[in-house]
C-alpha cells in the first residue's frame, strides 16, 4: 500500500514538472528574437552596436519590447558594469528597467544605489526631452579635475540640471537614458512599423483617438513610401492638417514625395492655406 502511495506522488510529481516545462516552452515560443544594429552616443568605438532585442507580450497581453544592456559606458573603463534589462511598448517608448536581484548599481564612492536613487532614474529614463541628450562623452568629464577622471567614481560632474541625473552616477544615467531614448527607440517603432498592414497604418492615421499613434502611422507611411493618391489627400488634404502636432510629420512625408507630387502637395498645404497655422512650421 506505502509503495502504491509513493508511485502516486512521484507520478504527481513528474507531472507537474512535465506542466512546468511545456508552460515555459510556450512562453520561450510567444518571443521573438530580433538581431539589430544601432549607434549609442556613449560608444567610443563609433560602430554600431550589434545585439539582442525581445519582443513579446507583458502581463496584459501587450507588445513590449526588452534588451540586457550593461549600465554604463565610462571614460576610463574603469566603472562596474551591471546588466540592465529595459522595456519599451511597441512604439518604442522606455516602459521600465529591471534588475537581477544579485545586482546593485552603484555611484560615486563605490555607494549602491538607494531606492529613491532608482525611482529617480526611472523618471530620468521616462523624460524623452532630458539635457542627456545634447551632451557627448567627453562633456561628461570635468576638465579641471584632470580630463580623464570619469565621475561615477570619482564624484565629478558638469553642468547639467539636477533633475537629469542621479548624483555621482551620471555615466549610467548618461547610458541608460540613450538606451531607453536613443536610435534604439526608432529600430522598435520600425520593426512594429513593419508588422502592420498599409490598410492598419491608414486606419491608425485617421481613426486612432491617440495622437501618438496618428504620428507612428504617418511616420511608418513616410518610411514605406506609400504615395497612393488616396492616402496623398487624406494626409494634405484633410482632418489631419487642423492638429498641430502632425504639422512636422506632414512636412517629412510631403518631401519625401516625387517631385510633380511634392509641389503638389505643397501647393495644396500652403498656395489654399489649408494648414490654420501653417506659419507655425519649423
Amino acid at each position: 500500500m506505502k509503495s502504491l502511495l509513493v508511485i502516486v506522488i512521484v507520478c504527481a510529481f513528474m507531472m507537474n514538472c512535465l506542466l512546468f516545462l511545456v508552460a515555459c516552452q510556450n512562453a520561450d515560443s510567444d518571443t521573438v528574437k530580433h538581431s539589430v544594429s544601432f549607434n549609442h552616443k556613449g560608444n567610443k568605438s563609433k560602430k554600431p552596436i550589434q545585439a539582442s532585442l525581445y519582443e513579446g507580450k507583458n502581463s496584459q497581453g501587450e507588445t513590449e519590447f526588452y534588451m540586457d544592456v550593461n549600465s554604463v559606458f565610462c571614460g576610463e573603463n574603469v566603472c562596474k558594469l551591471d546588466k540592465v534589462r529595459i522595456f519599451w511598448d511597441e512604439l518604442g517608448v522606455y516602459q521600465k528597467f529591471e534588475l537581477a536581484d544579485n545586482i546593485r548599481l552603484e555611484k560615486g564612492n563605490a555607494e549602491d544605489f538607494e531606492q529613491q536613487d532608482y525611482i529617480k532614474l526611472d523618471g530620468i529614463l521616462r523624460n524623452p526631452s532630458s539635457g542627456l541628450a545634447e551632451l557627448y562623452p567627453a562633456e561628461l568629464v570635468n576638465q579641471n579635475r584632470g580630463g580623464n577622471v570619469v565621475d561615477a567614481l570619482s564624484g565629478a560632474t558638469v553642468s547639467i540640471h539636477n533633475e537629469d541625473t542621479v548624483k555621482g552616477a551620471i555615466w549610467t544615467c548618461y547610458t541608460l537614458w540613450h538606451y531607453a531614448n536613443g536610435e534604439l527607440s526608432q529600430v522598435i517603432r520600425d520593426i512594429s512599423g513593419k508588422q502592420h498592414s498599409l490598410t492598419e497604418l491608414t486606419a491608425a492615421l485617421l481613426t486612432h483617438t491617440d495622437l501618438t499613434y496618428q504620428i507612428f502611422a504617418l511616420e511608418q507611411l513616410t518610411r514605406i513610401g506609400f504615395v497612393d493618391d488616396q492616402t496623398r489627400a487624406v494626409i494634405t488634404g484633410g482632418e489631419l492638417l487642423h492638429q498641430v502636432a502632425l504639422y512636422p510629420n506632414i512636412m517629412n512625408y510631403i518631401e519625401a514625395l516625387p517631385k510633380h507630387q511634392y509641389q503638389e502637395s505643397l501647393c495644396l498645404v500652403f498656395c489654399i492655406k489649408r494648414i490654420p497655422h501653417w506659419h507655425l512650421l519649423p
